[in-house]
């Protein structure tokens, strides 16, 4: 219609108002005409630069042309998107030949690409972590035969977790396969306590059987403590509705339980083989450093400086939510990515609407082109757009603009339109069509029915912000036409995103209460079971800050292991209280610079540190990974040890003991 009346400006005689709405009933001024006709020639040079030149998908500069290929199967079928990869690879080049350049691009390769990478990662990041714990067990332990026992007692617990994993979870995937390397780094843990506690009783003159009765009574009870709070904050993240949240605090949970039982079976045999050494021959220069603990109770002032640089990291923090910077694909694949998009022009995969009949379809498919939806929806397409029922009505209609079009000549039609006059004079000569010459490829896409509405969005669905738009809007057609179902990949990933967030919550709700409930009954005492929750919640605390001051963004991935990553790093502050406990209240003034609490945390420095060390050089091996997400899981569980520390070993401790030596000097 408009283009109809834009016409009439330009090439009828008499004067034309463009609003189609008969509101000059005067005659229009010369003015009024020029810029009318200003008004339809701009409108026909807009239609000219957006009217396709060619059937292909090309390039601007003609350089690139794009085929599109549809599978018959899904992108999630790994196996056949790679043997069509692999096919068409094959026969591209043969004929082709080496001079013609392609690229394959689309999710079907993404996906490809990124199980290749994750590959690389787990062979790379499994080596990494198991010859970095190797190397600071031998010189942590300062014994061949204890890093020894500590590595056997690990591989064995991983060994029972993929077991139980098989057995449980029927599979393990790719974010739970780096688990593994997570674990191995926690499991150091267990077989150093045990280690360690064994020589400091051997050098107090215990003999060998004795030495293994105490420790094995001690140390067994102090780490089931420690196990259980570790244990029950990952199984926690079972009761997630996402799956890859519940199989991962599963398969997690079992590994630490596998870790505990193992260590607790395998102790009393790897007693015999760690051998007595001096403390000259077990005090390395690394050991020095490793088992050093400075921390004063004088330096309880400046601590409060931390204040303001944690407060400052808080407000730093951010959530990444655009998904597509969770890859880390070559800049060659990146670019033929956008210039895929560049190409097409909107998003390659539609969604699907599935409609109860054709009455349902064609209301739907006005709803979805109202203006309100502009801006989210691109394109909406069903099979009445491409063969539309008033097919004879608009060919007369047709006929009659041609009567028109055939008065105007060539020349003025051209230089007024910028149109081509040979194109429009096709379009016009077009024949009435029917349902016989839709190929069968394209009346498929519609269903045998012919009530499946195809829709386009408007933004790449790569942020959350785009996501939610879209998803909002197909969840309300929902409302407004009931019966009708959405097949989508952006409301899988928006109810995934809804589930993370709303799970979160729950989960880490859930895990305090749990391991409250775990601290209690442990230590017979609520008031120790609440400074361990304020230690888990400072502890978050910092670990958000530490996050915000490296500029390191919280995903849908990292954020999952939160709260396993605080149950790993509050064995410490578990660890800590036991120490004290099991030596008794000592007089400040006998310990001159250092109270009770922070004499805990120095006897027990040497086997944290080393234990913080090996879980970081399993946490650590992520950041050598290709995938950008498994880096973020690696630096959230890094902050996660150093954040513990802090709070279980330095700030608690010399709190309790700073108030202690004030009710000291008060007596």
């Amino acid at each position: 219609k408009d283009l109809n009346l834009h016409a009439k400006v330009l090439f009828e005689e008499k004067k034309v108002d463009t609003t189609g709405l008969g509101l000059f009933d005067e005659e229009m001024s010369e003015e009024e005409i020029e810029e009318e006709k200003k008004e339809a020639r701009e409108f026909f040079r807009d239609l000219s630069n957006k009217m396709p030149s060619d059937k292909y998908f090309l390039s601007k500069d003609k350089m690139y042309a794009m085929i599109l290929i549809k599978p018959d199967f899904t992108s999630t079928d790994l196996e056949k998107s790679e043997n069509l990869f692999n096919d068409l690879t094959q026969k591209l080049n043969q004929k082709l030949g080496p001079n013609v350049p392609y690229q394959f691009s689309g999710r079907y390769v993404e996906k490809i690409q990124d199980k290749d990478q994750f590959d690389r990662d787990i062979a790379k990041t499994s080596i990494i972590s198991t010859v970095a714990l190797a190397i600071v067990l031998f010189l942590g332990l300062g014994s061949m035969r204890a890093g020894l026992f500590t590595l056997v007692g690990v591989f064995m617990a991983m060994g029972m977790t993929v077991g139980l994993a098989a057995t449980v979870v029927g599979r393990i995937n790719i974010l739970t396969g780096f688990l593994l390397a997570i674990l191995s780094g926690l499991g150091s843990e267990y077989g150093i306590h045990y280690v360690r506690k064994f020589m400091r009783e051997l050098h107090g003159g215990k003999t060998r059987e004795e030495a293994t009765e105490v420790t094995y009574i001690s140390m067994s009870r102090s780490l089931l403590s420690a196990a259980l709070t570790s244990a029950a904050a990952f199984f926690i993240l079972g009761f997630s509705d996402f799956k890859g949240f519940s199989e991962l605090g599963l398969i997690a949970g079992l590994g630490i339980v596998s870790i505990y039982f193992t260590f607790v079976c395998l102790f009393p045999l790897g007693a015999k083989f760690i051998p007595l050494k001096s403390e000259r021959n077990l005090k390395t220069k690394f050991a020095k450093i490793l088992y050093s603990f400075p921390f004063k109770t004088k330096y309880f002032y400046y601590y409060a400086l931390l204040l303001p640089l944690i407060i400052y990291g808080l407000f730093q923090a951010r959530f990444e939510f655009n998904f597509e910077k969770m890859h880390n694909f070559s800049k060659k694949t990146q670019d033929t990515i956008n210039l895929t998009d560049e190409l097409y022009g909107k998003a390659i995969t539609p969604s699907a609407i599935l409609t109860r009949d054709k009455e349902q379809v064609q209301q739907l498919e006005a709803w979805l082109k109202n203006s309100e939806h502009k801006e989210v929806i691109d394109q909406v397409v069903s099979y009445y757009t491409i063969v539309p029922e008033d097919m004879k009505s608009r060919a007369k209609k047709i006929e009659s603009i041609k009567k028109d079009f055939d008065k105007v000549s060539p020349k003025k039609f051209q230089e007024e339109t910028s149109l081509k006059y040979g194109d429009v004079q096709k379009w016009l000569n077009s024949t009435l069509y029917g349902e016989e010459v839709i190929p069968l490829s394209l009346k498929e896409n519609f269903g045998p029915e012919k009530n499946i509405l195809l829709v386009f969005p408007k933004e790449r669905q790569g942020t959350y912000d785009a996501i939610s738009r879209y998803a909002g809007t197909l969840n309300h057609a929902k409302k407004v036409f009931p019966g009708m179902e959405v097949g989508s990949d952006t409301l899988v990933f928006s109810a995934i995103l809804n589930h993370i967030i709303n799970d979160g919550k729950i989960v880490l709700i859930m895990f305090l209460v749990g391991a409250f409930f775990v601290f209690w009954p442990d230590f017979k005492s609520i008031k120790i079971a609440m400074i361990l929750e304020s230690q888990l919640i400072l502890g978050s605390i910092i670990l958000i800050s530490l996050m915000g001051l490296v500029d390191e963004p919280f995903t849908i991935l990292n954020v999952a292991i939160i709260p396993a990553v605080l149950a790993a790093g509050i064995d410490m502050g578990v660890h800590q209280i036991h120490d004290e406990k099991e030596h008794g209240e000592i007089k400040f003034h006998e310990t001159k610079k250092r109270g009770p609490a922070l004499l805990a945390a120095r006897r027990i420095a040497g086997p944290i540190h080393l234990g913080m060390l090996c879980s970081i050089c399993g946490f650590g091996a992520l950041l050598f990974s290709e995938a950008k997400m498994l880096q973020g899981i690696g630096w959230i569980s890094i902050f996660g040890q150093i954040s513990m520390y802090l709070v279980c070993m330095i700030i608690f401790p010399t709190l309790k003991d700073y108030f202690y030596k004030l009710k000291s000097e008060k007596q």
